[in-house]
């Protein structure tokens, strides 16, 4: 006789109908209670599960007792509830199949058989010694080497942990078992790109938990539902039940470049090249910075500094909220595509250099003192300034913004708009009209100079001459006043043939004037002679 035979002999059978009841009440008042923490209503499979387990308690329950009557009955109802027993684990690898078989095929039924056929095994060879010494040796054996697997293959944040180090092992028993939950991975840098590795429900109230691996430059907003529940990382997240990723955010630096289609001032179309560095804000804000946010966004009246500051890249999860709170859902050619952080900010960005461009006339860049790399940097200063205005309440620090170079078109002249040439061709009317002007009175302003340094010129000669002639007339006043004209014309004269070839047409009509006075001269001495 085994020892279920010995114990189905001895048991009172009113004490058995009482434990099973008790136990079953039990166990249903703690799967009632495990749900309602976990948020999760009463189902009807759940009432039509409590309904089952209570006559099957009830069958087990008469069966003891009525073993217990007699030694005869008590073999043949031992066997039978044997029998049963080992109907019901032969059909367990059915049931985990159809459980499991949506997200992990046959893996869970394979387990299941193994771990049947294992027990099945050991009460073939020893019945109830062969399940004690042979088969749980080998079960314990196999989730031994299980839970190292898991130490080795599944990432972790802190490997030294206790506690994480059991949510691996925990992870990988159920992932045997084919009733894993969704495992994600970050497959890029930058965050876009979250796939799901291994499929899983998010909605099981057992199991499990979800699975999410990140870089150590990246956190995670994590949504319950439509709920927005937390923020995590970096490196490995556990997911409890309906947790999933919304969206990865880069703690890094980011440096975005774009082109922007901008109109002046003065309605002259142009293409400038706008430069950005923005990151997740990770400073600590002085008192006045403090209250102007909370004011634009209570969201952050928890944050003024980052919470958790231990890691290479320090962030507020409150900071990291308020700028996944402003993305959203784009459209555009038809097609809804998901609004990302940085996308949000980049267009932040371009909205404020589109004003302030719009600000100033095309020759606002060349007007300014300093030339256009003075302007640039004004309108740099000022984009950073009105960006940067809107993106603290939101969690970002901008940099720097800047227009770093524009253009006018990158077509051809036959594909330019007939409204954008007639914009070009105005443009250039009034720089041609500016031009003219600024020739003529360039050219006025030469010929006036010209003239006053001639006048100031003959008037330095002829004062030199009256000189010279004073004191000629002082050493040699017998010395006739003609005969001193022609020394001083003819002196000028061998001076002026001691120029250069270049000035021969001004020396030419320079000594054909003091030719002409000079024949005035020996005509003026005969008539004195």
């Amino acid at each position: 006789m085994n020892i279920l035979e010995r114990w189905l002999g001895h048991i009172n059978p009113w004490l058995a109908i009482a434990l099973t009841t008790a136990l079953l009440v039990i166990g249903i008042v703690l799967d009632i209670r495990a749900k309602r923490r976990a948020g999760r209503q009463l189902a009807l499979a759940d009432v039509l599960a409590y309904l089952a387990f209570g006559p099957i308690a009830i069958l087990f329950a008469a069966g003891f007792w009525a073993a217990a009557q007699t030694e005869t009955l008590s073999r043949a109802m031992a066997n039978g509830v044997i029998l049963m027993l080992w109907l019901i684990l032969w059909s367990v690898p059915a049931g985990i199949y159809l459980l499991t078989r949506r997200h992990s095929g046959r893996r869970g039924l394979h387990t299941a058989l193994w771990h049947v056929f294992i027990l099945f095994l050991g009460w073939l060879l020893g019945r109830s010694w062969g399940l004690l010494l042979f088969s749980l040796p080998l079960l314990g054996i196999f989730y031994f080497y299980l839970h190292q697997a898991a130490l080795v293959t599944l990432p972790a944040s802190q490997p030294e942990d206790r506690e994480e180090n059991r949510l691996r092992a925990r992870i990988l028993r159920f992932y045997a078992w084919g009733m894993q939950s969704a495992m994600y991975v970050v497959a890029d840098h930058a965050g876009r790109k979250v796939e799901r590795r291994i499929a899983g429900p998010i909605a099981r109230g057992f199991g499990a938990p979800g699975l999410l691996w990140m870089r150590s430059h990246q956190v995670a907003g994590i949504t319950s539902g439509v709920e927005f529940r937390r923020v995590d990382g970096p490196g490995v997240v556990y997911l409890n039940r309906l947790e999933r990723p919304f969206q990865i955010v880069d703690l890094r630096n980011q440096l975005r470049v774009s082109t922007l289609d901008v109109t002046s001032q003065d309605g002259i179309s142009y293409k400038a090249i706008l430069f950005m560095a923005f990151r997740l804000d990770r400073e600590e804000w002085s008192d006045p910075l403090y209250q102007a946010i909370c004011k634009e966004n209570p969201l952050l009246e928890r944050a003024r500094r980052p919470a958790r500051r231990n890691s290479t890249y320090p962030y507020s999860p409150l900071r990291v909220q308020a700028v996944l709170s402003r993305t959203g859902i784009k459209t555009h050619g038809g097609e809804q595509t998901t609004l990302h952080w940085d996308e949000w900010v980049v267009s932040q960005v371009e909205e404020a250099a589109r004003q302030e461009l719009h600000r100033h006339p095309i020759n606002y860049f060349w007007q300014t003192a300093g030339g256009v790399t003075q302007a640039l940097e004004d309108i740099a200063h000022a984009i950073t300034n009105q960006a940067g205005q809107r993106l603290r309440p939101a969690g970002v620090h901008l940099l720097t913004a800047r227009v770093v170079n524009f253009r006018f078109s990158d077509q051809t002249e036959k594909e330019i708009d007939s409204i954008s040439q007639q914009q070009i061709e105005s443009w250039k009317s009034v720089w041609e009209r500016k031009r003219e002007e600024l020739l003529a009175r360039s050219e006025a302003e030469a010929a006036r100079m010209q003239q006053e340094a001639w006048a100031y010129a003959q008037s330095l000669l002829l004062t030199s001459i009256a000189e010279g002639f004073e004191r000629v007339k002082q050493l040699h006043p017998d010395l006739p006043s003609s005969a001193i004209a022609l020394l001083f014309l003819s002196a000028i004269q061998d001076y002026l043939t001691r120029y250069q070839p270049g000035e021969e047409r001004n020396l030419q009509n320079l000594s054909a004037a003091l030719g002409r006075r000079k024949q005035t001269g020996h005509s003026d001495a005969g008539v004195e002679h």
